[in-house]
């Protein structure tokens, strides 16, 4: 068990965590204290989600449906509901930039866009993970699963998985392009610009793709350039 596998477990449920990762983070400082801020930020958030509505908002506020029997969800189940909401939207560590735009009505520009994906790079390092055989069928149903259409064969997937960026879900892959890795992020949000990126000696860039937006990195810009391209004639998120 390696940091990379650590961060990854601690980023999905730092609640949940298998026993080699509790070995590793007995070990290793930095990934202790990844594991305490994760659970940290978990905790405020499932505090401000608990809290009970004001009285003008209970007649709109309804509690959801029990699957058996249509009945109203138990509390204990509520509560669940909105741990496992937490859980998923602070892996990324930029819910309070996503409340920020949507409070202010407007939505995140591509620069923007830019800074969350190389924040993510550098707390997933999914590209320091061993290939994975099962990756590419892995890919192909993320991507069904996030409303995508594959219009021509994906490059090489060899590792990744759902992340989530901002206030939508997207697909974090690692491909093999030319002889490189490149860490790709497929997002369903339209972009406009194309924006160089550069984090931690990786360069590559964000740029629109039919009703989406593809983030690509590569030791090699030029490489990275060529799989975000790739990705685009790909992948679509509309007609």
């Amino acid at each position: 068990m390696n940091c990379a596998q650590t961060r990854r477990s601690v980023l999905t449920d730092p609640n949940r965590l298998p026993d080699d990762v509790k070995t590793h983070l007995a070990q290793c400082t930095a990934c202790q204290t990844l594991l305490q801020g994760q659970l940290k930020q978990q905790s405020h958030i499932a505090s401000a989600v608990e809290r009970t509505p004001t009285p003008g908002l209970r007649p709109v506020v309804l509690p959801l449906p029990d699957a058996a029997n249509g009945s109203p969800a138990q509390p204990s189940k509520r509560r669940f509901m909105a741990t496992a909401a937490s859980v998923a939207l602070g892996t990324t560590g930029v819910l309070g930039g996503s409340l920020w735009w949507r409070h202010q009505g407007a939505a995140p520009d591509a620069s923007h866009w830019a800074e969350v994906v190389t924040r993510h790079f550098q707390e997933d390092p999914t590209h320091l993970l061993p290939p994975d055989p099962r990756a590419p069928a892995e890919a192909q149903a993320l991507l069904a699963r996030l409303g995508a259409r594959q219009l021509a064969a994906l490059p090489p997937v060899v590792q990744g998985g759902m992340c989530q960026l901002l206030d939508c879900e997207a697909a974090h892959l690692v491909l093999r392009w030319q002889g490189q890795n490149v860490v790709a992020f497929l997002m369903p949000r339209r972009g406009q610009a194309v924006l160089p990126l550069s984090v931690d000696g990786w360069q590559g860039e964000l740029r629109p793709l039919v009703g989406g937006m593809v983030a690509t990195l590569a030791r090699d810009p030029g490489v990275a350039k060529s799989a975000a391209q790739a990705l685009a004639s790909a992948v679509a998120w509309s007609a």
